[in-house]
């Protein structure tokens, strides 16, 4: 903002107000639209606003929250009507990007996951049932005792499987006090 752009909002407020002339709160008011980035039309706006809602005396502070508050309002519907709206990627587009940035990552993405044999089995280590993801218990908190899922199957339920078979059925599992002994 320019020098007089300052002096115009401060005469502005000076008509709301009452407040003296003063060639530092100029300055200060300078300062606070600079550090603070406001616009004339903004800044000006926001004066109207705070004298339509306030009996407060005027300080920069205000005009600096009412700017960033005035920010964030989403914009009017007919504004955001008038945007145009972009047409959906075609899948072998979004194929072909995915696969693009995969090789520019060095990504192997022949690979078959490891995961997929390991699921079709229950958990040796937390007995998950197969399809569902290994768990883990939380230790410490208010949620303490609770099963979360982990994002990647236990080392045992991938190297060490237990074959179908071989699995006991209605194994007695442990609870969280059993678990603490």
């Amino acid at each position: 903002m320019t020098e007089d752009e300052i002096r115009r909002l401060y005469a502005l407020a000076m008509a709301y107000d009452n407040r003296k002339f003063s060639e530092a709160n100029i300055t200060a008011w300078w300062e606070q639209a600079e550090r603070n980035r406001w616009s004339y039309d903004e800044a000006r706006e926001a004066i109207h606003a705070h004298h339509a809602t306030s009996t407060e005396f005027l300080m920069p502070a205000h005009i600096t929250g009412l700017i960033r508050q005035a920010r964030r309002q989403p914009a009017p519907v007919a504004e955001l009507e008038q945007l145009a709206s972009a047409e959906p990627a075609e899948p072998e587009r979004f194929q072909a990007l995915v696969a693009e940035v995969a090789d520019r990552l060095g990504w192997d993405r022949d690979r078959t996951t490891p995961d997929a044999d390991a699921m079709s089995r229950e958990c040796p280590h937390c007995h998950s049932r197969p399809g569902r993801p290994c768990v883990r218990q939380i230790a410490r908190g208010h949620r303490r005792g609770e099963l979360v899922p982990i994002a990647n199957p236990h080392p045992s339920r991938l190297e060490n499987p237990v074959p179908p078979n071989l699995r006991v059925v209605g194994e007695p599992r442990l609870t969280t006090e059993e678990n603490q002994r």
